[in-house]
């Protein structure tokens, strides 16, 4: 090299100043993130020595499906628990870039069905809801929808206010597994009683019938006043009506 009179110049130069150092970094997973619309996979970047490499300072972080061309920019390495594709992610600094890859399992849907049975807790009426295979107990279960909880479930099936109404989502872990599923409340009429069957017996001078009231699911729901009203086919006027007042309990 010459300075502008054209003497040559005696310059060193340490290559390692212009070279952009590359290492493998890992994904460790931190922690779980209970967010407003669901629950994400937080996770941490550290180096080849396992220590935590601070991103706070980073230039760009940016990654992609793994198989694909196209990255895109990120602010941070949390993701919804939903996630179940690989990953190449590239982070940037200064004098140094790390790429590491990750793989996330997802979740498991499943299906929950009513299973047409109302039980009753504080003066307040509750639809029965199964997931076939499943003894939920001891899970802790978290909702997403108009309102977000998390529920402590202590048995086998779960239980929701007949009121409830919207879509809602919910999730629980198990065995190391996540679940999710779906349920869109209706308010629903209480489905009425009716008779299942009616046998009547002929003695003289007087008759009797003995009935089934069909079942509605009630396990345990108390009634104040039943009447049974018996029509002769083709009448509008019953001709047995009886009424029982007090607590009724099936």
């Amino acid at each position: 090299m010459k300075d502008v009179a054209g003497n040559e110049l005696e310059t060193e130069f340490d290559l390692s100043d212009l070279l952009l150092k590359e290492e493998e970094g890992f994904l460790i997973f931190k922690d779980y993130i209970i967010g407003d619309d669901g629950i994400y996979l937080e996770y941490e970047l550290n180096n080849s020595n396992g220590d935590k490499v601070d991103i706070d300072d980073a230039i760009e972080i940016k990654r992609k499906i793994k198989g694909s061309d196209y990255f895109e920019d990120v602010d941070n390495f949390i993701l919804p628990i939903e996630e179940n594709r690989e990953f190449i992610y590239i982070v940037l600094f200064d004098k140094i870039q790390y790429t590491a890859e990750v793989s996330f399992n997802g979740v498991n849907l499943l299906e929950i069905q009513k299973t047409g049975k109302i039980k009753t807790f504080q003066d307040k009426l509750y639809y029965e809801y199964a997931i076939s295979n499943f003894n939920l107990a001891g899970i802790t279960l978290y909702e997403f929808g108009e309102s977000n909880n998390i529920y402590n479930i202590v048995t086998n099936n779960l239980y929701f206010e007949i009121n409830k109404e919207g879509p809602f989502s919910y999730y629980f872990n198990q065995n190391n597994n996540w679940y999710k599923f779906l349920i869109n409340f209706e308010n629903e009429p209480l489905p009425a009683p009716s008779l299942k069957n009616a046998i009547f017996i002929e003695e003289q001078n007087s008759r009797r019938v003995s009935f089934e009231i069909l079942s509605t699911g009630h396990d345990d729901v108390f009634v104040n006043k039943a009447t049974l009203n018996i029509f002769n086919q083709g009448s509008t006027t019953p001709f047995i009506t009886k009424t029982i007042e007090g607590n009724l309990v099936k």
